[in-house]
């Protein structure tokens, strides 16, 4: 799966949630593979890669979709 991914600002809740549904529809797999996957693809090895604010969005946005059961 191939996603362009923009590298300036704050990328939002929304923006993180969004994508992980995404993910979520293309990838046959539990909650935590989809975050796994999403979290590898968006940073890497470094969480602080697109700055602190991002990865904060990041991981919130991860519990909303455990919460929903990761559908949308």
């Amino acid at each position: 799966m191939e996603i362009t991914i923009n590298k300036s600002g704050n990328l939002s809740v929304q923006y993180f949630l969004s994508y992980l549904y995404l993910v979520s529809k293309s990838m046959n797999g539990s909650s935590s593979q989809i975050i796994e996957f999403t979290e590898k693809r968006m940073f890497g090895k470094d969480c602080g890669s697109r700055g602190e604010a991002s990865y904060q969005h990041f991981l919130k946005a991860c519990s909303q979709f455990i919460e929903s059961g990761g559908r949308d």
